[in-house]
């Protein structure tokens, strides 16, 4: 069980302590994003999260209930976003150019696969 910072609201010491633990929790997690966004693959498994949330599209459904939940999914995402963007402005940017870079490796890399099954199944033929 979690035990309460503050006992008693009406107490300014608790209160101040209560503020300073806050504080250093804030700066704790925001170094440890920081230090996450300073590697690829971190930028790769926020970039995929804030995807998976629907942060870069439409949550319209016409099921009220599905529509609902993506809504849901999409403001942690928000969330998320607004973290990454306190810690290191401009992030968000970036995760999205690193995306569609990676994005375009993957295609022209299979693009090449493609070419190279489709010329030895044609001098297999």
């Amino acid at each position: 069980m979690v035990e309460p910072v503050v006992t008693n609201a009406a107490d300014r010491e608790q209160l101040e302590l209560a503020d300073e633990e806050i504080d250093l929790e804030s700066r704790e997690f925001k170094n440890d994003l920081r230090q996450v966004l300073t590697t690829p693959q971190g930028r790769r498994v926020i970039f995929a999260l804030l995807e998976d949330c629907h942060v870069f599209e439409s949550v319209f459904s016409t099921d009220a209930l599905v529509m609902s939940f993506k809504a849901g999914e999409q403001n942690i995402g928000q969330q998320w976003s607004a973290k990454v963007e306190q810690t290191k402005p401009g992030a968000l940017f970036e995760l999205m150019k690193a995306a569609a870079v990676d994005r375009a490796a993957i295609d022209r890399a299979r693009k090449a696969r493609r070419k190279q099954r489709s010329e030895e199944a044609a001098t297999n033929g």
